[in-house]
């Protein structure tokens, strides 16, 4: 999967590095835009009145399209778009709270399916054609997605589950691509920047979704990452090479590094044919990975789905205003997420900490760190600038999580780097999909003190799954990564076979030619 270089100087897995992040951020335009996009299109009815002293007032002043309408003799409020009733909105899709949540959360109910069978079609056949093909049906869901919208709330839910089957394939392909490509301590460095490289997905995206919106409606928020995404997918496929060896430019000396380090770390172990299913899930290790991934992605999918609705609901901003605090956390966490691989790669390199040591510390900086700002955020009240600056201190520990566990797996078995991390990850975001419905389901009235419930809940559930994985953890590479010594002589004398069988053909092409 690798790219051309871009220079005689620049190194083939630098140039790969770059156009995968690229990737990932097309990616995330069209995961993403919805986010934002939701608070445009759909309208949803209170279920009962809020009183002034529970929402932040002077905020909701920078809303032209919001109007305060003034209930009983109690003096509570009653926020309702344009100051309408529900049957009097011809702009606005009328969903109730669990309804929104539900189509947010789609994406995820089909995400989760389809990892492992991602991982193993990489290992198959390479992350060239999947991560591709992907990519490019994934753009053509999103140009029907206003479509699905406008016509029926089933056919909006399927074409976010498609997007979400398409999209799952995505990151065990690359996992399997960095077994391939990148060696054992570099791999920090790299699946930081370029799988974090959605949290730049969500930077570009959040803001650019709430100018477009503003300009153009709503519509154009998924016709813009459409087409984006159809120009990545024209770059991969003229740039992309699966393997080092398949690299038209790589130099020898870098293929030569690439190739000494990957056989060092596999001992020059030869890899199975078959994929040991009963070890690869008997494996303690694997599951404490997967119990990390699962709260530490339950804790970015309830900012990724439910940020702008919380900064709309609570702090009553703008669209345009939403959108720019909103992407603010995540592009802390790219930065978080750079420099803690690196100090982590540095202190490895050195030799100051083990590999078990510093997966296991920098899961724990990631994830409780983040838990702690979390449970802190509920209770700031209507300061927006504090509760932006907290959540971007959360989200530059969380990135510490892809020097620790998130690069565990690469660890225990190399081989079937795909395969454990379409395991992991469709256990993570099987998990991780309620987080959306829960809080839709805590928060129908976005008030504070509902808020208050989904920040809490969701601090003691990273909190929890960190500790298993600190009690659990394991970084010693697998025996059933290899094949037993009579598989690996019997695929050493299948390929003895066949190159003899290739050379007698040839042979027989030639005479039969002179003939």
């Amino acid at each position: 999967m690798a790219p051309t270089t871009l220079c005689g100087c620049l190194p083939a897995r630098v140039a790969l590095a770059l156009l995968c992040s690229s990737g990932v951020i097309a990616l995330y335009l069209v995961r993403i835009n919805l986010s934002v996009a939701i608070v445009a299109m759909v309208h949803v009815p209170s279920t009962k009145n809020v009183t002034r002293d529970k929402l932040c007032i002077n905020n909701r002043e920078e809303l032209s399209s919001i109007d305060m309408v003034q209930g009983p003799s109690n003096s509570s409020y009653e926020i309702m778009s344009s100051g309408l009733q529900e049957e009097q909105i011809p702009d606005k899709i009328i969903m109730t709270s669990m309804e929104k949540g539900s189509i947010l959360g789609a994406f995820f109910y089909g995400y989760f399916t389809t990892g492992i069978i991602g991982g193993r079609m990489a290992e198959l056949y390479g992350t060239k054609r999947v991560y591709g093909i992907s990519m490019l049906m994934g753009a053509i869901l999103t140009f029907l997605t206003p479509l699905a919208a406008k016509t029926h709330y089933a056919f909006f839910t399927t074409v976010r589950i498609l997007m979400g089957m398409l999209q799952g394939v995505v990151y065990p392909a690359m996992h399997s691509l960095i077994s391939r490509w990148i060696p054992p301590l570099e791999r920090p460095r790299f699946i930081s920047f370029v799988y974090v490289s959605n949290c730049l997905g969500v930077v570009i995206t959040l803001p650019l979704c709430g100018v477009i919106i503003e300009a153009v409606g709503w519509e154009w928020a998924f016709y813009v990452p459409g087409i984006v995404s159809v120009v990545w997918v024209v770059m991969w496929a003229l740039l992309m090479h699966d393997t080092p060896q398949q690299h038209p430019r790589i130099s020898q000396a870098e293929l030569k590094y690439i190739t000494d380090k990957l056989t060092q770390q596999s001992g020059g172990g030869t890899k199975p044919t078959s994929i040991p299913w009963k070890k690869i899930l008997s494996c303690k290790g694997l599951w404490a990975i997967a119990i990390a991934h699962a709260g530490n992605m339950y804790g970015f999918n309830l900012l990724n789905t439910q940020l702008p609705s919380f900064m709309d609901g609570v702090l009553g901003l703008s669209i345009k205003k939403n959108a720019l605090l909103s992407s603010i956390p995540f592009l802390s966490r790219f930065i978080g997420s750079n420099c803690w691989s690196w100090f982590g790669d540095m202190l490895n390199t050195k030799g100051f900490l083990s590999i078990y040591v510093s997966r296991r510390l920098f899961s724990a900086i990631g994830m409780v760190g983040n838990g702690i700002v979390l449970a802190i955020v509920g209770f700031v009240g209507c300061n927006e600038m504090l509760v932006v600056s907290l959540l971007a201190l959360g989200t530059f520990c969380m990135g510490a999580t892809n020097a620790g566990y998130a690069s565990n797996d690469l660890d225990l078995a190399p081989n079937f780097a795909g395969t454990l991390f379409g395991l992991t990850n469709s256990f993570g975001f099987g998990f991780a999909m309620l987080a959306p419905v829960v809080v839709g389901a805590l928060t129908p009235d976005q008030t504070p003190e509902q808020w208050q419930a989904a920040f809490l809940s969701t601090s003691g559930l990273l909190i929890l799954c960190v500790t298993v994985y600190l009690i659990f953890a394991d970084t010693e590479i697998k025996p059933w990564n290899f094949a037993s010594p009579k598989e690996a002589q019997d695929e050493k004398e299948e390929e003895e076979r066949q190159e003899f069988i290739q050379k007698h053909s040839h042979g027989s092409a030639v005479s039969l030619q002179k003939l």
